[in-house]
């Protein structure tokens, strides 16, 4: 291999650019710590804001898409392929804008009564969590679906589990559920399996604090409400929505989720 000192100025630099693209790519992850994933408190709102990893992704995707156009420019000017080139340029470009418009220029924040989305060619949004119709994931990332749109939360941000344990806290609810309920058929099937009920509280920044997690069997199931025994002879009665119960593992055919207030808890001693 030739020495590197006798390569061209040119080819030095682009090299030395290419292993600073790759660093960034590739280690970009290493840039986070788990203070910059929680969203921070700005007056009435928490306000979800990219992670360092993001701005190193950025600054390799940038270097790479330089890196590509010059490669592009260096070709011959009758070369076959430079038409070819120009367009991998050009759609390696709008790439980077799109990635830099949707991670910089979407703002997301929230608070206990509605979520907030400042875009800066649309315009500001304020959801009410009474609006909420749903929320799903899709590759790891949350998607809200709420009466007059959907807004799926990239990985780069801060927050985003104090945004799902919020929402969870507003969904997952002892009483009338804000979502859908589950069809009762469905969970007749469970009558008389043993599962896992998990009781959550979550803490003035929204986080999830598990307080009780207790194997119990679902007793009966009504329209709206389940009623689930423990084996110390206690019963719990909550709604089942479409988000609070799911499929269990080999050791519980069930796991059921609620955030609750302590007083909220609906127990009763069997006669």
């Amino acid at each position: 291999m030739q020495d590197f000192s006798r390569w061209p100025l040119d080819g030095r630099i682009a090299f030395i650019v290419c292993v600073i693209a790759l660093v960034c790519l590739l280690g970009a992850r290493l840039a986070d710590r788990p203070s910059t994933h929680r969203a921070r408190r700005e007056g009435d709102f928490f306000r979800m804001r990219p992670l360092p990893s993001l701005a190193v992704t950025g600054l390799g995707l940038i270097l790479a898409i330089v890196l590509i156009t010059y490669g592009v420019s260096q070709a011959r000017a009758h070369s076959p392929n430079q038409l070819t080139g120009m367009w991998v340029a050009a759609a390696f470009w709008l790439c980077g804008l799109y990635f830099l418009y949707a991670n910089y220029c979407v703002r997301y924040s929230f608070n206990a009564d509605c979520f907030h989305v400042a875009n800066v060619l649309r315009g500001a949004r304020t959801f009410s969590w009474k609006t909420l119709e749903g929320l799903d994931h899709r590759n790891g990332d949350p998607i809200l679906y709420f009466k007059d749109g959907a807004y799926r939360l990239p990985y780069g941000l801060s927050g985003r589990r104090q945004l799902v344990c919020l929402v969870d806290s507003q969904v997952l609810h002892m009483q009338t559920p804000l979502l859908p309920a589950y069809d009762a058929n469905i969970l007749r099937q469970l009558v008389g399996k043993t599962g896992l009920v998990n009781l959550h509280q979550a803490d003035e920044e929204h986080h999830p604090n598990l307080i009780s997690s207790r194997v119990g069997t679902l007793e009966t199931v009504g329209t709206e409400v389940v009623t689930i025994c423990f084996a110390d002879g206690t019963r719990l009665d909550a709604c089942a929505n479409l988000r609070s119960i799911r499929p269990g593992n080999r050791e519980a055919a069930w796991i059921a989720s609620w955030y609750v207030d302590s007083s909220r808890i609906k127990q009763s001693q069997p006669s």
